[in-house]
C-alpha cells in the first residue's frame, strides 16, 4: 500500500527543506538542519526517519564535487541566497572540449619530444652504421659546415705538398672537373638568375616601398663592387692598361680574348637571363616555369652542399701540388686577412655613413643589441636563410617594426650579397697578380665588376664554391685567356683560397647588411607607406 497523503506531503517538504539547507549552509550542516526539522502531527514517526537518511546521506556525498566551483562568478540576479550558479551545457561544452585539445596537445608534444630523444639516442648509441673516419650521420650533422671545409682544406694541402708526386694525378684530374663544369656554367647563369631578375621586377613593381628596398639592395651591391675595383686596384697597383697599348687598344684586345676564352658565353648568359626574366616578370605561365627551375636550383643545392667537401679537398690537394703546404697556407691565411679588411671597410661605410646619417639612427645600441649577435651567429652557420630567425628577432629587439622587418630581411637574405660582390671583385687581384703572378688592367676589372654583381643576385641557390666563386673564377680566367689545365689550376685554387673563414666574414656582413637596411627604411617607413596609399 502507499503512503497516505499526509505523509507524502511532508516527505516533499522534509526533500526541498534539506535541498535548500544543503545548499546554503554546505553538506554537514545540512544533515543536522535536516534532522532537527519536525515531523507534521499526522504523519507517522518510522516513514519520516526512513526519509532523513535517504535525504541527507545522498547530499553529503555529492556535495564535495561541487567545493572546486566556489570560485565562479555569482550570476546577477540570481537571489538573495548566493547560490554559486555552474556553466550552462555550451560554456561547460567549450571548457570540456578546449581541455581535451589541451591533454591531446600534450600527448602529442610528449610524443615529439620522446621521439626526439630516441633519435639522439640512435645517432649517438648506434656504431653499426659510421660514415666516412668513423663519424655518425648525427655528430656530422651538428658540427658546423665551415668546420669540415676547414678540416677538408687543410688536409688537403697538407697531403698534397706532402706528396707532391703521387697525388699529382689528383691535381690534373681536379682540373679536368673543372674544365667540365666550366663549360655548363652559362646554363647554370641563365638558369638561376633569370628567376631572381623576375622576381626583382615582380616585387619592384608592387609598390613604393618595395621599389626602393629593391633600388637599394642593387645599389649597394653595386657601390660595393666600385669600392673593391678601386680598393683592390690601389694594393695591387693595377695598371689602367697591360703594356703599353692604349685604353680602346687594350678593349678591343679584351673584347677578344673574351670570345678566344669562352667568357662570351658567361656574358652572353647574363644577358640573356636579365632578357628572360624581364620577360617573365609579366609572363606568368613563363613566371611559373622560372620558379620551378629556381626551386629546382635550391633543392639541388642543399644535395652539392655535401659534394663540396670531397671537392674542396681536391682542391686543397691541388693547391699543394701547385705552391706546397706552407705556401699555400700561406696565401690561405693572407686571402682570410684580406677578405678581412675588405668586410671592415664595408661595414665602417654602412655603419657610420649609411646607419648613421641616412638612417639617423646611434651606432652604439645598434651595434651591441643587433650587429654583434647576428654576425657571431651568421659566421657560424655561412648562411643568410639560416641565420634569418635570429636577424629577425634582432633587429625586432632594436626597434625595426614589423612591418619592415618582414620583408625587408627575407627578401635580402635572397638577392642581396653586397659583401660578396666587393669580395669577389676585390678577390680577382689578389689571384690573379698576387697568387699567380699575371698581369690585370683596369678595363679588365670595371668589365668584371657589374658581371660580379648580377652573378650575386643568382647565387643563393647554390653552395658558395658552386656558386659566385665558380662564376667569378671562370670570368676571370677566361678574360686572362686561360685554358686547359692552367684554367682548372686557376680556378680551383680560387675556390679553395675564398672557402672557411672568408665565407664567414663574407656571411656574416651580407647578414647584417640586410638587418642594416631594415634599420634605415624603419625611419622612412612612414614617408614611403604614405606615398604608397596616397
Amino acid at each position: 500500500m502507499g503512503r497516505p497523503p499526509a505523509s507524502r506531503a511532508a516527505s516533499r517538504t522534509l526533500w526541498a527543506q534539506a535541498a535548500r539547507s544543503s545548499s546554503i549552509h554546505g553538506s554537514k550542516r545540512s544533515g543536522v538542519q535536516v534532522r532537527s526539522v519536525a515531523a507534521p502531527a499526522d504523519s507517522r514517526p518510522a516513514p519520516v526517519l526512513r526519509v532523513l537518511p535517504a535525504v541527507a546521506q545522498p547530499e553529503v556525498a555529492a556535495r564535495p564535487r561541487a567545493a572546486p566551483v566556489r570560485w565562479r562568478k555569482r550570476r546577477r540576479g540570481s537571489g538573495d541566497d548566493g547560490r554559486s550558479i555552474g556553466p550552462s551545457g555550451l560554456s561547460g561544452a567549450i571548457q570540456t572540449a578546449l581541455g581535451v585539445a589541451f591533454i591531446f596537445l600534450k600527448t602529442l608534444r610528449f610524443r615529439h619530444e620522446h621521439h626526439q630523444h630516441l633519435a639522439l639516442l640512435r645517432d649517438v648509441a648506434r656504431p653499426s652504421s659510421p660514415t666516412r673516419r668513423g663519424v655518425t650521420p648525427g655528430v656530422m650533422r651538428r658540427v658546423p659546415t665551415y668546420v669540415w671545409t676547414l678540416l677538408a682544406l687543410v688536409a688537403g694541402l697538407a697531403a698534397g705538398g706532402s706528396l707532391p708526386v703521387p697525388l699529382a694525378p689528383v691535381a690534373d684530374a681536379t682540373g679536368t672537373l673543372i674544365a667540365w663544369v666550366v663549360a655548363v656554367v652559362p646554363l647554370l647563369i641563365l638558369a638561376a638568375l633569370s628567376p631572381a631578375i623576375a622576381t626583382l621586377i615582380r616585387r619592384g613593381l608592387a609598390g613604393r616601398f618595395a621599389g626602393a628596398v629593391v633600388l637599394w639592395y642593387v645599389f649597394t651591391s653595386t657601390v660595393a663592387g666600385l669600392i673593391a675595383v678601386v680598393t683592390s686596384a690601389t694594393i695591387f697597383r693595377i695598371p689602367l692598361t697591360t703594356g703599353d697599348r692604349g685604353v680602346w687598344t687594350e678593349a678591343a684586345a679584351m673584347l677578344r680574348s673574351l670570345g678566344d676564352g669562352g667568357a662570351s658565353w658567361p656574358l652572353l648568359a647574363i644577358l640573356a637571363g636579365v632578357l628572360l626574366g624581364a620577360f617573365g616578370a609579366r609572363h606568368d605561365p613563363t613566371y611559373r616555369v622560372l620558379r620551378r627551375v629556381a626551386d629546382s636550383i635550391e633543392k639541388a643545392g642543399g644535395k652539392l652542399a655535401y659534394v663540396m667537401l670531397p671537392l674542396i679537398l681536391a682542391f686543397g690537394i691541388t693547391l699543394g701540388v701547385r705552391f706546397g703546404a706552407s705556401l699555400g697556407l700561406s696565401h690561405y691565411l693572407t686571402m682570410a686577412a684580406y677578405t678581412g679588411a675588405l668586410v671592415l671597410i664595408w661595414w665602417a661605410f654602412y655603419t657610420f655613413v649609411l646607419v648613421r646619417r641616412v638612417g639617423r639612427r646611434p651606432v652604439g645600441p645598434v651595434l651591441s643589441g643587433y650587429y654583434v649577435p647576428t654576425a657571431v651567429f651568421a659566421a657560424g652557420t655561412c648562411s643568410s636563410l639560416a641565420t634569418l630567425p635570429v636577424n629577425l628577432g634582432n633587429a625586432k629587439k632594436v626597434g625595426v617594426r614589423d612591418e619592415v622587418a618582414d620583408f625587408v630581411l627575407p627578401f635580402g637574405a635572397v638577392a642581396n650579397l653586397d659583401a660578396s660582390a666587393l669580395a669577389y671583385v676585390a678577390y680577382g687581384p689578389f689571384v690573379v697578380s698576387y697568387v699567380f703572378g699575371l698581369e690585370l688592367s683596369w678595363m679588365m676589372m670595371l668589365a668584371a665588376w657589374p658581371a660580379v654583381v648580377l652573378f650575386t643576385i643568382a647565387a643563393p641557390g647554390l653552395p658558395a664554391g658552386m656558386g659566385t666563386a665558380l662564376w667569378s673564377a671562370t670570368l676571370f680566367a677566361s678574360m686572362l685567356g686561360l685554358e686547359g689545365q692552367a684554367q682548372g689550376e686557376f680556378i680551383a685554387s680560387w675556390i679553395a683560397l675564398s672557402g672557411g673563414i672568408p665565407d664567414m666574414l663574407r656571411t656574416a656582413t651580407n647578414t647584417t647588411g640586410d638587418g642594416y637596411t631594415a634599420i634605415i627604411f624603419d625611419g622612412r617607413f612612414d614617408e614611403f607607406f604614405a606615398r604608397d596609399r596616397g
